[in-house]
């Protein structure tokens, strides 16, 4: 996996012994996951680590997608909140230019919902030129919900019956799926027992980037690379000591964990692993039932960007922050020799941009290092969905790895709950508006 992803922990600051592949509590963390990975079907919450072999999934998602007509397909709109588009907006930065234009529509706003129907007014001459994917993990999303009215009605208005350009990704028997079945839209189910924020390498992901003509026999091949390299190597595999330094720097009291990904276009990667993280490892509740003090607040910062705004307060050693920084290899762009660059800054003219990113990313690490803040560093190849795939997977399996490690159950989301029980109340007027 060297090839698609580095990682290095040597500037981690944790000693020798918490990355020892011989910790007994370690080898249990893995076992499990193995054990999930050897068994059929998905009867245990770990075994999204077969999404990337599983070739029925596969096949009936590229059967959806060929059974649409695509030839003028200009525009795929993805309906979804959560682990239902933040993995699409991720692995959207893998597409070339060319292909339909991606719109993506979250939370309710009508500021967003009224630029979106302008697009869709605009750029949009007849229901073959749009795919619908709607998409909800337990199929009853309130903000997924409202959505899917509301673009299906001005989709319908403007075009006549768009059933046959609908498609819906859910739990089997999930509201949702009722009424795809009732509508006529296709429906593509997402395995019962993986989560929604493991769901990327489902019908999740899958539909939107292939019918946006993104190539996901690759991005399942990276991740099946990532889950390979994790079942050869164990507990000294990349997404083993993943788990661990996300574990082990929690037991040490830096319960943030800063990803600081050097491209704009890993942003949306690191909101999905903020996701991940967050609804995984933020919990207060170890599995027995007892208080954990070990939850993680995951955040995202985009290099070099953000140094200019976090900077002082990160290098001021602000207490209990570890780090992981993200960088991704550069297409060949180059400055200007003779331009205004050479005559601002030395040495920036005819220098290459990932040069000067990367000494940007080597002077910054070398400031952490000075004032002893821990990081650790992960090397993308290219931002290609190999790429993407293989670091989705290795993430994935880190951060259920750091649940055992923690003693908290890394695949539900109570707290999560607790809002959409109110919000659902309030709605129907169960329960008193908060004045």
């Amino acid at each position: 996996m060297n090839d698609l992803l580095q990682f290095d922990g040597t500037h981690s600051m944790l000693s020798a012994s918490d990355f020892s592949p011989e910790r007994n509590d370690l080898q249990s963390a893995v076992e499990r996951m193995v054990h999930a990975a050897e068994q059929p079907g998905y009867d245990d919450p770990r075994a999204f680590v077969n999404l990337p072999e599983d070739q029925e999934l596969l096949k009936s998602v590229e059967e959806v997608i060929q059974g649409i007509d695509t030839g003028t397909l200009t525009h795929v709109l993805l309906i979804g909140i959560g682990g239902s588009s933040l993995g699409m907006r991720a692995i959207a930065h893998t597409i070339s230019s060319g292909g339909p234009r991606i719109l993506v529509a979250e939370t309710v706003s009508a500021y967003e919902a009224e630029a979106i129907t302008a697009v869709l007014d605009r750029e949009v001459s007849s229901a073959e030129g749009i795919v619908v994917i709607v998409a909800s993990k337990s199929g009853a999303t309130t903000e997924t919900a409202a959505n899917a009215a509301l673009y299906i009605e001005f989709l319908t208005k403007k075009f006549g019956s768009i059933s046959h350009r609908v498609i819906v990704s859910t739990d089997e028997g999930s509201p949702l799926a009722g009424v795809a079945a009732q509508e006529g839209y296709r429906c593509v189910p997402i395995p019962k027992m993986v989560g929604g924020r493991y769901s990327v390498l489902s019908s999740a992901g899958l539909l939107p980037f292939g019918f946006a003509r993104g190539n996901t026999n690759g991005l399942l091949e990276g991740a099946r690379t990532a889950r390979v390299a994790f079942l050869r190597e164990g507990t000294a595999s990349v997404a083993a000591q993943y788990g661990v330094a996300l574990a082990s720097y929690a037991q040490a009291g830096r319960r943030t964990h800063n990803m600081f990904v050097f491209d704009p276009t890993l942003e949306d990667l690191g909101k999905w692993w903020r996701q991940l993280v967050g609804e995984s490892l933020g919990k207060n509740e170890t599995r027995a039932g007892g208080v954990s003090e070990t939850s993680i607040l995951p955040t995202v910062s985009v290099g070099s960007t953000d140094l200019h705004s976090v900077g002082q307060l990160y290098l001021s050693g602000a207490p209990g922050i570890a780090t992981t920084f993200v960088a991704v290899g550069q297409p060949e762009m180059i400055i200007p020799a003779h331009g205004i660059a050479e005559r601002l800054v030395s040495g920036l003219g005819g220098a290459s941009s990932a040069a000067i990113t990367d000494a940007i990313l080597e002077g910054t690490k070398r400031a952490y290092t000075e004032k002893k803040l821990p990081y650790l560093s992960i090397h993308l190849r290219d931002l290609s969905p190999e790429a993407m795939g293989a670091f989705m997977e290795t993430q994935m399996i880190a951060v259920a790895i750091a649940g055992e490690l923690l003693d908290i159950n890394a695949f539900d989301q109570p707290n999560v709950e607790d809002y959409k029980r109110i919000t659902r109340g309030l709605l129907s007027g169960g329960v008193d508006m908060i004045t």
